[in-house]
């Protein structure tokens, strides 16, 4: 009887017909064995010693391998054992790898989460608010899917390009983020480790030109909305700090972002109505007198806290002092998407209300918004700049805002009054 190659199909199909009453091993030579159960299933089995212990590795199912492929197995497990290389065991290893593989698996969604839940607790509320914000509005749902093993570079360019060359320093950040979810996943082996193909320095700078610097207006609501917006923002809960009335100062106010989060109580005079922005907080390094309207009024007394004279006038929900990301990233939320709308817009709504609707003199309304259009003689004079042409200006404003209701500008006595006591300040 041959020592090898003993079975043939129709043998095994007998066997398989007319199964033992127990199971049972039949050998088609060189360690190769069919066994058979008395169920009538049937499975490959290789049999090798290794340090004189039998090991049996399993190679399939019959019929869903055949006798062929089984002897094809077969070879290769011997081989490997010709190598010195455990086949039962390199099987078993496999496999675990496999299972350690296909638990480690995580879209680019689920790496983003659960790279930021690591980093939660040590991150300010500006930057989770960023990081959030900023992935939920910039990364494709498909790409979001995507198995973090899968990305290429191709993937991040098809939506990172387009941002770079509209929202340059969005883009940046985005990148950046992108780079640390990736390098995150690779540390965790859900991707295979090595160059990632969101890094700048010698990749990505080659296919993402730094685009040329140019003036660029700031995108503004109409200023027949604003009252509109101002409604939307002032409906917004109170689980956001001191954020919403932040924006809303803002608007009131006409002054540039920076200069409201940035603002200490020392600066504010709520009897005399007068907000004092030091000449190191400007712009142009010049002090500037903000005159307090009524509705900017009501919203500082109603700020939390003791209103010391060195805290911040606004605070995150974790007293953290408010960014200007943070504020911007209220506008998304309140339905004006990214480009439709900016925090430094309010500003030029502002100017345009006061030339066209207020028909404020062009001097007073560029003081407005702390832009000095005086000569240097004049400048030495006016040390408040058109203080008491503003105060009735600023009101109305505020009352335009809540409803587009008018108020008279003839308030001179007052005005006058305002403007001397912050003069003799």
């Amino acid at each position: 009887m041959r020592t090898i190659n003993r079975l043939t199909v129709s043998v095994i199909k007998g066997l398989v017909s007319n199964p033992p009453e127990k199971n049972r091993y039949f050998t088609d030579g060189n360690g190769l064995c069919i066994q058979v159960t008395p169920t009538g299933t049937a499975s490959w089995i290789l049999v090798y010693q290794l340090n004189k212990r039998r090991r049996e590795l399993g190679l399939g199912r019959w019929p869903d391998v055949g006798l062929a492929e089984a002897r094809e197995r077969a070879g290769k497990a011997r081989k490997q054992r010709t190598a010195g290389i455990d086949p039962l065991g390199h099987k078993q290893e496999a496999a675990r790898t496999a299972r350690r593989k296909e638990s480690k698996r995580l879209t680019f969604s689920e790496a983003a989460a659960a790279f930021m839940k690591k980093e939660w607790d040590g991150w300010a509320e500006n930057t989770r608010k960023s990081w959030t914000h900023s992935l939920e509005l910039y990364i494709p749902t498909s790409f979001g899917n995507m198995d973090v093993a899968d990305i290429e570079t191709d993937d991040i360019m098809e939506f990172l390009g387009p941002l770079w060359k509209k929202l340059y320093s969005t883009a940046k950040s985005l990148r950046s983020r992108i780079e640390s979810i990736l390098d995150w996943a690779a540390i965790n082996g859900s991707r295979e480790k090595g160059l990632n193909p969101a890094r700048y320095k010698g990749h990505l700078e080659h296919a993402l030109a730094t685009p040329t610097k140019k003036v660029e207006h700031q995108a503004a609501i109409d200023w027949r909305e604003m009252p509109e917006f101002m409604a939307k923002l002032r409906k917004l809960d109170g689980k956001r700090g001191d954020v919403p009335q932040c924006l809303e100062y803002i608007v009131l106010t006409g002054v540039r972002s920076e200069e409201a989060t940035g603002a200490i109580w020392r600066e504010i005079d709520l009897a005399e109505k007068v907000w004092r922005i030091p000449g190191a907080r400007m712009k142009m390094k010049e002090d500037h007198h903000v005159p307090l309207s009524s509705a900017a009024l009501k919203l500082l007394k109603a700020l939390p806290g003791n209103h010391k004279p060195d805290d911040r006038v606004f605070s995150t929900v974790y007293n953290n002092k408010v960014s200007g990301q943070v504020v911007r990233l209220l506008l998304p939320e309140l339905g004006y998407p990214v480009g439709t709308a900016t925090v430094h817009g309010a500003r030029s709504s502002l100017r345009t209300w006061a030339a066209e609707s207020a028909k404020v003199p062009e001097r007073v309304a560029e003081a407005l918004i702390s832009h000095d259009t005086r000569s240097g003689t004049q400048k030495s004079y006016e040390h408040t700049r058109f203080f008491e042409d503003r105060v009735p200006v600023m009101e109305r404003w505020a009352r335009f805002l809540e409803g587009g209701k008018v108020v008279s500008l003839a308030d001179g006595k007052a005005a006058r009054k305002r403007a001397a006591s912050v003069k003799a300040a």
